[in-house]
């Protein structure tokens, strides 16, 4: 099996991420070419912005705490761009800030340094991460729930299309793209494999972005890669390649990615969090009353043109304000049996901040954005 993503060169990947950083919803047209979808100092959550400079939470206009999110570029977001967009974190007094970020890696290193106060990330790299003793949180779901849909595969293994692979069994001794290794990506496969009666020791990973996985599959570099959308759809629409396994329902209904921070930010700023988290749970109760406002969203915060979107995105959303951390207890005994975890017991405190008044079940706001409960 190959090697893990080594600390040293996601911290230098990092510093080199953050020299070109910029605001997601500020900079989609570049993002594509830039930003593939897919992986300590605390800051301050004062509405003051002093200490800006270092990473800590800002004030932004009318005296609003400013929130840096440091997100992969991904259709789940929109749920916290509607509610940015119709003014509910204005209301709880906060203004969140997406910005972009290569994989979940570079995220939590973010996390730990200051430079975000919150971030995305999926809940195999929460896990890791926590038995590693780095000390993050999923503090709040991100809307979307894991439900697999076939027709709108999220996470698939493909192949060329005229290749003689049939079964997930026949990767093993074959080269595999990854977008990075380590990650939820690594996981499902494993634990495809697995499922197919193959031994996913015996894979060969090569770490390949996603928008190269086509060409080397072409070109025989690899023969199999983990895709996402939208090049799951594109390469399929080109002729190039077809889809050997979706991998959705390995981990299908369990919470599957959510919102991080670290524990000490959490502590010292659980005011803060608490009014995002509050915030975030209302986005999605809004999201879910006005469907075809949050998947508008979806291009400013993916980067997918309208038709990528229809084509990789499903038009019925299942959105779920509920961040289960009893879920992440059954994804860590996934991982276990994937030997992607050592077996250290987790309790869902541990993995999971679960904010007071959370999760909301009544919709708070009217159509217009207007505050309406007590």
């Amino acid at each position: 099996m190959s090697n893990r993503v080594d600390g040293v060169a996601v911290r230098k990947l990092s510093r080199l991420r953050r020299a070109a950083r910029r605001p997601i919803l500020a900079a989609m047209p570049v993002l594509l070419a830039a930003v593939t979808i897919s992986a300590c100092g605390s800051a301050s959550g004062t509405s003051s912005a002093s200490g800006a400079g270092s990473g800590a939470a800002s004030g932004g206009s009318h005296g609003l705490t400013t929130l840096k999110i440091s997100a992969v570029p991904f259709y789940s977001n929109m749920a916290l761009a509607l509610g940015q967009k119709v003014g509910i974190f204005a209301h709880y007094g906060l203004k969140v800030e997406l910005e972009t970020s290569s994989n979940v890696n570079v995220t939590l290193a973010d996390l730990h340094s200051g430079e975000s106060q919150l971030g995305f990330a999926t809940t195999p790299l929460v896990l890791n991460a926590d038995e590693k003793g780095q000390n993050v949180k999923c503090v709040a779901p991100m809307g979307p729930a894991n439900v697999a849909n076939p027709s709108f595969p999220q996470n698939a293994v493909i192949v060329a299309k005229n290749s003689t692979i049939t079964s997930l069994k026949q990767l093993e001794g074959k080269t595999v793209a990854l977008n990075q290794l380590a990650g939820s990506n690594q996981l499902y496969l494993d634990i495809g494999v697995t499922k197919a009666g193959g031994n996913p020791a015996n894979l060969k990973l090569a770490t390949v972005p996603f928008a190269d996985m086509a060409s080397a599959l072409k070109h025989g570099t690899v023969q199999a890669a983990f895709a996402v959308p939208p090049f799951i759809k594109a390469g399929e629409k080109a002729g190039e390649t077809r889809v050997l396994a979706d991998l959705d329902s390995v981990t299908s209904p369990n919470t599957q990615d959510c919102y991080v921070a670290t524990s000490d930010y959490i502590s010292g700023h659980q005011s803060v969090i608490n009014r995002f988290v509050q915030a975030q749970d209302q986005s999605i109760l809004y999201a879910k009353a006005h469907p075809s406002e949050a998947l508008a969203q979806v291009g400013a915060v993916s980067g997918l043109s309208a038709a990528a979107a229809a084509a990789t995105v499903p038009p019925k959303l299942v959105l779920t304000d509920d961040l289960a951390p009893g879920s992440m207890i059954s994804y860590q005994n996934l991982m276990i049996q994937a030997k992607a975890l050592n077996g250290s017991p987790l309790t869902a405190d541990k993995v999971a901040y679960v904010a007071p008044s959370t999760p909301m079940t009544k919709l708070l706001f009217d159509e217009g954005g207007k505050f309406t409960g007590s």
